[in-house]
């Protein structure tokens, strides 16, 4: 079976050393359309990242009060918090047997979760040329594939199911059967 991830972050800022809030990871094949699976949606204690020099952007908090209460009241919430620490383990054990991962653009979630690894002397699980980009792919079909989902955005967890389906829906459309 095909094992690739995708992950999806929520954070406090834009900059690759902001604050990270939560991780959502989740595993799929994306050349059918089964469910992702082994999910896993982590809270990071956030004051320990501050304490380490990681920064909280007043722009981003302001967008957060715009976002849904639900989401964000999750989102904030100091229940289920872990340390980063944790978290990296956690991640790290989940990364097991992904061949390829994913994130909606590449220029936020990589670097961003790159640097708290390296802000907290850990070796990120992946190598730079297993690394894909959801929004890339959805951008080859000219529809809004999202919509079609229902799903509560900027949910880490939430993003990151509705962004496997997302590509599964693209190479299913486009009879990808396989990638190098």
């Amino acid at each position: 079976m095909v094992t690739q991830g995708m992950i999806d972050l929520e954070t406090l800022g834009t900059t690759h050393d902001s604050v990270v809030l939560t991780i959502g990871a989740a595993k799929f094949n994306p050349f059918n359309t089964s469910d992702p699976f082994e999910k896993l949606y982590l809270k990071l204690d956030t004051s320990d990242q501050v304490e380490k020099g990681r920064v909280i952007d007043e722009g981003t908090l302001k967008w957060w009060g715009t976002q849904d209460e639900e989401v964000r009241k999750d989102t904030f919430s100091e229940h289920d918090r872990v340390s980063v620490e944790d978290a990296l383990d956690s991640l790290q054990e989940w990364f097991g047997d992904v061949t390829k991962i994913w994130c909606q653009g590449p220029s936020f979630d990589f670097p961003m979760l790159g640097n708290l690894y390296r802000n907290y002397d850990r070796e990120q699980p992946w190598k730079f040329w297993t690394e894909r980009d959801a929004r890339t792919v959805t951008g080859l079909v000219p529809e809004d594939i999202k919509s079609k989902i229902d799903f509560k955005a900027h949910s880490a967890i939430e993003d990151v199911v509705a962004q496997c389906k997302c590509v599964q829906y693209v190479f299913n459309v486009l009879d990808i059967q396989r990638t190098f």
